[in-house]
């Protein structure tokens, strides 16, 4: 810099943010001495942040011509971000970092620019190369795993906050980021990890304990998220997701009148909860003394900015509110919003690919013959412990399991998607070989898995619906686990599918035609079972047998699974175990009739499921 140069007092005076004595000062400087590249540079800047994109554009653009600037290059790269024009901002960048390649810090400003105007698909880039340059820069890491999760990269996410927290274990907030990512995909035993390492780090953390608490729940594990909920209402009294969730714990523990008095505390705060509207809905028959809050919702529903999750809960409880006040055709008009407004929040961007699943079940049933499954079978452990209760989803899984544990002997693993997890390694569908060993090693590791729900139990149960779509892998397996498969009405199967909401909707629910295809391919697929697996491990049953004859087909089924009968099989609607089901209340009460052919109320507006009348 020249002696006697302004741009020191032109510098100070933008640090201040008096942008027009920085730009007197550059200017007078610019006079005397029309070359200083800093001078232009910095009055480039000054321009740009007094909104003055053109003439700051044209004096930086014209300092590159002459002589490339990495500092001119950068603030174009700024300014062309301003305008939004993301391909000029990324040529500046570009250029500047070819200067200045080792500038860790210009990678992490284009990458915020990039994450600020939406584009984490680009910004991952930029991240990516500053943690090449330090890879054990906690900070770069961690805009890189942030970057990486908005782009819809999940996996590769969860694996840098795991490094996150690899490089930084005393870092409370890598530990929660981790945990939180793990949980919204459908990963709770890692988020439970994750959040107890954060608790162990900061006791006092609200967002630990609500972390804590949402994967105990995602476990089954009531109590636990119970505890930790309450925590975090004794550190914030005031903090409503954690009463809606605590409501949702009791709830799910069979305690109805206690959780909905937490779902109404969070109301009085957070009046368009959607979820609580619902599970009040749930909990209960509607009646005319429900009016009030009837209206409540409908008033609600008015309201343009509601978020579309809540606008899709208060819809399904209003579907199931007119419903019981008999009034079917405003019900499935509900219904039909509430269908509407979940496929626009959970699946508009990843529409469920028809073809694909029609393709996975014909390769299934190509694939697992009679002689393959035999064959697999030589490599099965010989445990009697597991046993799978399948069925489309809405079928009376979650009844099944509710009286199957309600015997001394039997523990519930609720709906374990391990078998799906463990998928990829043991079978490939591009030749449709089994990795025996791998096969061998899944299987001893769900064994284990099974021992955490009763160390002692004779029997565990998994619940998981879809399950049907595995016995070809889990039947050799475990040749001496048993299957039951429950039935139900197709069309009141389909209608049950698709008038409830879901927490994490699967892929074919929430449209009709998809809920169809899926069914009848789920037909398909057992009807091939029903050929190829052993009888005396296959069980069906009809769910509408089940009701009319309770100690029958449960007597049944407790024959089937090779255990002494209990009594206390017959009330099952006494059994306290955490149920994480859509079928939480129905299952905790006496067997009732008015599920079996439900569809009948609403004939007129069923299509197409009609079309399985004849199923």
């Amino acid at each position: 810099m020249t002696q006697g140069s302004l741009v020191p007092d032109a510098q100070r005076a933008f640090a201040e943010g008096n942008l027009a004595r920085a730009e007197k000062y550059c200017r007078l400087q610019l006079k005397y001495q029309p070359g200083d590249r800093d001078a232009r540079v910095l009055l480039g800047m000054v321009l740009g942040k007094s909104d003055r994109l053109d003439e700051a554009i044209e004096i930086l653009s014209e300092v590159n011509r002459e002589e490339p600037s990495y500092e001119a290059h950068l603030v174009l790269s700024t300014l062309f971000f301003a305008r939004r024009d993301i391909e000029r901002a990324l040529t500046e960048a570009e250029a500047a970092i070819t200067i200045a390649p080792e500038g860790i810090a210009t990678y992490e400003k284009v990458g915020h620019e990039l994450v600020r105007l939406g584009r984490p698909d680009i910004a991952v880039d930029f991240f990516g190369r500053a943690v090449e340059l330090q890879p054990e820069n906690v900070d770069q890491n961690q805009n890189l795993a942030a970057a990486l999760k908005d782009a819809d990269r999940g996996e590769e996410a969860l694996s840098v906050w795991r490094h996150v927290t690899e490089l930084a274990p005393r870092h409370t907030v890598a530990w929660l980021n981790y945990g939180l990512l793990a949980l919204s995909r459908q990963d709770p035993r890692t988020a439970l990890d994750a959040g107890m390492r954060a608790v162990y780090l900061d006791p006092a953390n609200v967002e630990a304990h609500m972390l804590v608490g949402l994967a105990t729940s995602d476990l089954g594990r009531g109590p636990e998220a119970e505890r930790h909920f309450k925590r975090v209402l004794e550190l914030d009294p005031g903090h409503t997701i954690a009463q809606a969730s605590l409501g949702v714990a009791l709830y799910e523990q069979g305690r109805f009148d206690a959780g909905i008095q937490w779902l109404r505390e969070s109301l009085t705060k957070w009046d368009t909860n959607g979820l609580a509207y619902y599970m009040q809905t749930r909990a209960k028959r509607i009646g005319p003394e429900d009016l009030e809050m009837v209206s409540t919702i409908e008033t609600l529903l008015e309201r343009p900015n509601l978020l579309i999750q809540d606008r899709s809960y208060m819809e399904y409880a209003l579907g199931k509110s007119y419903e019981d006040l008999k009034d079917y055709a405003r019900s499935i008009t509900h219904f039909d919003r509430a269908n509407e407004a979940a496929y626009q929040f959970w699946l508009a961007g990843k529409p469920w690919d028809r073809e694909r699943y029609v393709d996975t079940i014909d390769r299934t049933i190509e694939t697992f013959t009679s002689d393959r499954v035999q064959d697999l079978s030589s490599h099965g452990l010989a445990s009697e412990v597991p046993v799978f209760i399948v069925g489309m989803i809405r079928s009376g899984t979650s009844l099944v399991e509710q009286i199957l544990t309600s015997h001394p002997d039997v523990a519930g693993g609720g709906e374990l998607t391990y078998w799906h997890e463990q998928a990829a390694r043991v079978f490939d569908p591009r030749d449709n070989s089994v990795n025996t060993g791998n096969l061998i090693d899944a299987t001893n590791g769900y064994l284990e898995l099974l021992k955490s729900f009763g160390a002692t139990a004779k029997r565990v149960t998994d619940k998981l619906p879809h399950n049907f779509a595995l016995l070809g892998l889990t039947q050799p397996a475990l040749p001496n686990g048993r299957i039951i498969h429950i039935r139900r009405n197709p069309v009141d199967n389909c209608l049950s599918v698709y008038t409830t909401a879901y927490n994490r909707p699967p892929g074919f629910t929430l449209k009709r035609e998809n809920i169809l295809l899926a069914y009848q391919q789920y037909l398909r697929l057992v009807a091939h079972w029903r050929l190829v697996l052993p009888a005396d491990r296959f069980l069906e049953i009809d769910y509408e047998d089940l009701i009319a004859n309770r100690e029958t087909v449960t007597r049944q089924m407790i024959s089937f699974i090779g255990l002494e009968w209990s009594d206390q099989c017959l009330r099952h609607e006494d059994n306290k175990r955490v149920v994480h089901t859509p079928s939480t209340w129905q299952v905790r009460q006496p067997l009732y009739t008015s599920s079996i052919e439900r569809w009948r109320k609403f004939e007129p507006w069923i299509a197409p499921f009609d079309e399985l009348l004849s199923a």
